[in-house]
């Protein structure tokens, strides 16, 4: 597992519109250096580049970001694994629930089976 988020970039786009945190724990924690943070913030640098939220990525917890929001001096840090994701299936009405999975991967989940698989590519087909 690598120590820097996936899509830093959009990842750090998220955190400076969404916390109080500072450049330098951003840069840090996104690997990019803290004047392109600052562009971020300056609206010079990620034009177009959509935020990526870590919380719901499974990356970061509120509670971490909240802790380092008090102390400038605290690094942020990847999850190391999601306690529990719970995913509801529409057309069969079905919940499943996987427990201690493995933080910043894609998955591919098929529904009714108890088991999933990492992903290694990025493009995805939808239908069957």
């Amino acid at each position: 597992m690598t120590d820097i988020p996936f899509m830093p970039k959009a990842t750090a786009v998220w955190l400076v519109e969404n916390t109080t945190l500072t450049f330098k724990q951003i840069a840090e924690f996104c690997d990019l250096h803290e004047l392109e943070i600052k562009g971020i913030a300056d609206g010079d640098v990620a034009k177009g580049i959509k935020a990526y939220n870590p919380i719901l990525a499974g990356q970061l917890s509120r509670e971490e970001i909240e802790i380092c929001s008090k102390d400038p001096n605290k690094k942020l840090s990847l999850l190391k694994k999601i306690d529990e994701v719970e995913i509801f299936w529409p057309t069969s009405n079905q919940k499943q629930t996987f427990r201690n999975i493995k933080a910043n991967q894609s998955i591919h989940i098929k529904e009714g089976e108890q088991s999933f698989f990492d992903v290694e590519e990025t493009n995805f087909s939808y239908g069957t």
